[in-house]
């Protein structure tokens, strides 16, 4: 059950505009910005990288995810990504997205983040991935 509070969060996140980056960064990756999207994100599961993820723009929720394989042993190397229908709730993500069609795919990279992995992505390159879709 969702609660208050999480749907207040997720609304206010929802309205945060996109933007682009304002952090120092050398001439290549300068020219690359100019043209990039960020918006912040909540993710749940992390290792090397947030493994599910939901990010709010263009007046969508999208859920990135990249789970662990426990055949391979490994988490996959790309991200499945679904619009979900509603914010998530504060509790277990586990069937976050079950039933819903896949969308797109995207490497899971470090392109793909801020510098810290954990605050801001690029929906650029989501939008890219879903029009390839």
């Amino acid at each position: 059950m969702e609660s208050v509070a999480c749907r207040r969060h997720f609304a206010r996140f929802a309205q945060e505009p996109v933007r682009p980056p304002d952090r120092e960064s050398d001439t290549s990756q300068r020219e690359n910005q100019m043209t990039a999207e960020w918006a912040p994100f909540e993710y749940l599961d992390y290792s090397d990288y947030p493994r599910i993820l939901v990010v709010a723009f263009d007046n969508s929720l999208y859920l990135l995810d990249a789970p662990f394989d426990e055949e391979a042993d490994e988490y996959a190397r790309d991200y499945t990504i679904k619009i979900l229908n509603e914010a998530p709730g504060s509790g277990s993500w586990a069937d976050l997205g079950l039933g819903l069609p896949v969308i797109g795919s995207l490497a899971v990279v470090p392109e793909l983040f801020d510098r810290t992995r954990r605050r801001e992505i690029r929906v650029d390159l989501i939008r890219s991935a879903i029009m390839e879709g």
